[in-house]
């Protein structure tokens, strides 16, 4: 394994070297069409006359922002260098960052570095996407392509309907949808705060009664001016209510479907293929779907199909609980009669796992306890509502390990996973642990203003990682071991191949485009599944240890971390977007000491776990 180049040292001029990690960021077009040698694996040498190289912006970069980040390489240290018009800190490591202001249209970003020997000037062409504005209150108009719904629309059951235009200001706005509303309906002009700080956005509600009905209608807008006039448009969308009294039911395609409380919001769900749901709405991209009658959510069209009309919405029966127990998993299996959607919550104080079947009722409680284990206490059921059921598994374990739940052969099945032997004195010896290094090949991940990869960064301290496991007597996995392009549920699906106990997701942070980067920095651990909690915790005060920052430990909701098994979570070393981070970063022995910090608050945790 390489080093990390020691970058943070300086460069003394007028050599003009950068280190190896740049190569993959070097173009032509960049360079002023100059050719680029390279001398060794190790080196690029650049032009001679070279003084500062621009990591990003790219050339003719498109952005929407007013104010966006760059980074930049000075390879003398001692030179001034001036971004539209301000003077920059240079750090030890070369790294120039800051913000710089961007108008609406093309902006020319100027860059010029002074030395000792010359002065040389650059620049990035960066285009801005220029901002909405507020239309004036005459003419009375009524914007085409802000008008809601811009895509057909189906409604299979009584929701709301919610239609949206933006047009001229201050004045009093109606809708209609022919055949479904009695007359015009009212809408409202939103506060400028809601929609970010424009004024003249409209929006309006109908909701759906039993019997109504239409097919392909345009929603009409009329709109009249704060000082006279009207205009009338028709939404490109089309509307149809079809309420036949027979529900329109969905089935779950893949084998991860997610469900979200709102389109592209937090998610709640995880279903396996063949759940039966039933269809709200059809959205264009989105199914709204219920889930219950008290509970709704919304999958990506491609997640589900619609089923023939004509069969009820199903209601499961469950009809007793069976036990199975292997040397790692104990397994329930519940005998419900149909696939319905399910969530499990996992809790702890005490420690158990909460299960709720939607569309199911108890019809026969038989419920078998295992003959031979320690792992469960006692369970609860409880019907919450006609068709949600809840059972609550109480666990006889300090930590909890990792579960699965799907549906096979006409059962739900639950594995919940068996603690491992952990002994005080050698807390590592039992343990799998596979260690996941973030992005690779061609997912660079965060970039530093010196052009340091995320990417390479977090596969040289996972290997450091790994060194420490292995000598404590873990059994070690890593889920890269080269720059190699993976998939999230790769990632997942290599540690779920070893049966590791614990995946520890490693990555280093950066800001974005908007933020100051000289302002943010530091350490955190985050978690999603409570499991992973205690590790996060455990670890996060040693990464302050190294003098970094502390960021603190976060509960976020990305892929990875909210897979149930193993037990899960993120290390965000440093801030790469921060030049002193960065150098930290650059630093190999600092790379020992992050590894060996996350090594020290494992085992602190694992040593209170441990007989």
């Amino acid at each position: 394994m390489n080093p990390v180049p020691q970058a943070c040292q300086r460069w003394p001029h007028p050599v003009r070297k950068i280190p190896a990690f740049l190569l993959s960021l070097l173009t032509l077009s960049t360079l002023h069409g100059q050719a680029i040698s390279v001398d060794s694996p190790a080196m690029t040498t650049l032009p001679v006359d070279t003084l500062l190289f621009v990591t990003f912006p790219s050339d003719s970069d498109t952005v929407s922002v007013a104010v966006m980040r760059f980074g930049a390489l000075s390879l003398d240290t001692s030179a001034t260098v001036i971004v539209q018009r301000d003077t920059q800190r240079v750090y030890p490591s070369g790294a120039v960052t800051s913000l710089v202001d961007l108008e609406p249209g093309w902006n020319v970003i100027p860059f010029e570095i002074q030395s000792v020997a010359d002065t040389q000037r650059y620049q990035r062409q960066v285009f801005r996407i220029p901002p909405p504005e507020t239309l004036p209150e005459r003419p009375v108009r009524i914007l085409k392509e802000t008008m809601w719904p811009g895509r057909n629309m189906v409604y299979y059951a009584e929701d709301r309907i919610v239609v949206r235009f933006r047009g001229s200001p201050g004045g009093r706005a109606r809708f209609k949808i022919p055949h479904l509303t009695n007359g015009w309906l009212s809408m409202v002009e939103l506060p400028p705060a809601e929609v970010g700080g424009l004024k003249g956005v409209y929006e309006g509600v109908y909701r759906l009664q039993p019997g109504d009905g239409c097919h392909q209608e345009r929603v009409v807008f009329r709109l009249k001016g704060k000082r006279g006039g009207v205009k009338k448009r028709r939404s490109r969308g089309r509307i149809t209510v079809d309420l036949t009294g027979q529900p329109q039911l969905l089935e779950t395609r893949n084998g991860s479907n997610v469900v979200f409380y709102r389109p592209w919001g937090e998610i709640f769900m995880d279903l396996p293929k063949g759940v039966v749901m039933k269809a709200v709405a059809d959205l264009g991209n989105w199914w709204k779907v219920a889930l219950s009658e008290q509970r709704t959510g919304f999958v990506l069209k491609y997640a589900a199909r619609a089923l023939p009309r004509g069969r009820a919405w199903p209601m499961a029966q469950l009809n007793g609980i069976e036990w199975d127990l292997d040397s790692t998993w104990l397994t329930m299996s519940f005998g419900l009669t149909a696939q319905v959607p399910f969530q499990i919550v996992q809790r702890t104080a005490p420690e158990m796992l909460s299960i709720y079947f939607h569309r199911a009722q108890f019809h026969d409680e038989w419920t078998r306890y295992p003959d031979s284990t320690e792992l469960i206490d006692h369970m609860l059921w409880e019907q919450l509502a006609d068709d949600v059921l809840r059972f609550d598994i109480r666990l006889n374990t300090t930590q909890q390990w990792g579960y699965r739940g799907w549906y096979e052969n006409g059962l739900f099945k639950l594995a919940i996973r068996l603690p491992p032997e952990i002994e005080r004195e050698r807390p590592f010896a039992n343990l799998i642990i596979a260690l996941d290094p973030g992005h690779g090949g061609k997912e660079k991940g965060a970039v530093g203003p010196t052009g340091l990869m995320e990417k390479d960064v977090n596969l040289i301290y996972a290997n450091y990682l790994a060194e420490l496991l292995t000598a404590a007597g873990a059994e070690v996995h890593l889920t890269r071991t080269e720059d190699s392009t993976m998939t999230l549920k790769a990632r997942v699906d290599s540690a779920r191949a070893v049966e590791a106990h614990i995946l520890v997701w490693m990555h280093n942070n950066s800001v974005g485009w908007t933020r100051q980067p000289e302002e943010i920095g530091g350490t955190s651990t985050f978690y999603t599944q409570i499991q992973g909690l205690p590790f996060a915790r455990a670890v996060y005060p040693r990464l302050v240890d190294l003098g970094l920052t502390p960021v603190g430990t976060v509960h976020r909701s990305y892929y990875i971390l909210r897979q149930p098994d193993p037990v899960i979570f993120l290390v965000e070393g440093a801030f790469l977007s921060h030049p002193g981070d960065e150098m930290f970063l650059m630093d190999d022995a600092q790379l020992r000491r992050l590894a060996e910090a996350v090594f020290q608050g494992m085992e602190d945790y694992l040593k209170m776990l441990g007989k």
